[in-house]
C-alpha cells in the first residue's frame, strides 16, 4: 500500500511539475516571440 501511495504521489507531483513546465514555455514563447 505504501509503494501505491508513493508513486501515486510521484505521478502526481510529475504531471503537476509537467503542467507548470508547459506553463513556463508558454510564457516563455510568447514574452520573447
Amino acid at each position: 500500500m505504501g509503494r501505491t501511495r508513493n508513486w501515486v504521489s510521484r505521478n502526481f507531483f510529475g504531471v503537476l511539475m509537467g503542467g507548470w513546465g508547459l506553463i513556463a514555455l508558454v510564457a516563455w514563447g510568447v514574452f520573447f516571440r
